[in-house]
């Protein structure tokens, strides 16, 4: 892992840990071992994805993919009757403005969306972002 800090490696393992992809072991000095779901990661049978942080400072609110969103946020919250920031929030919303995913995967990398709002709301909004976008 060279180039990155001893922060991050920490923060990373941590990651692989809370989700259980490692196993860390007791003792005065701890060993990551694999395990089956570490395994299966390794055969790539499953993809970890960590949530990444995305600089949203470059997405202006007048901003016409920012801008459709918002509307297909508005129009999804009437549908299920819930407030648009229970769809999601405006960072989220600047989040896909800026990462534009292409599928429901890559969706799940961002911030605020989880298996339940993709499940509910995200192909009403990966069609948003393929009509804005082309």
């Amino acid at each position: 892992m060279k180039g990155r800090s001893q922060r991050e490696i920490t923060a990373f393992i941590d990651f692989l840990a809370a989700h259980r992809y490692v196993t860390i072991g007791e003792g005065q000095y701890p060993v990551l071992t694999l395990n089956e779901r570490s395994v299966d990661v390794l055969k790539g049978e499953e993809r970890v994805l960590k949530k990444e942080t995305v600089a949203t400072t470059s997405v202006s609110v007048d901003d016409p993919v920012f801008q459709e969103l918002k509307k297909v946020r508005t129009q999804l919250a009437k549908e299920h009757s819930v407030a648009p920031y229970m769809v999601f929030s405006d960072q989220t919303l600047r989040h896909l403005a800026v990462s534009q995913p292409k599928t429901k995967q890559e969706m799940l990398s961002i911030k605020g969306i989880g298996e339940h709002k993709l499940d509910v709301y995200g192909e009403a909004f990966l069609q948003a972002l393929h009509q804005t976008v082309e």
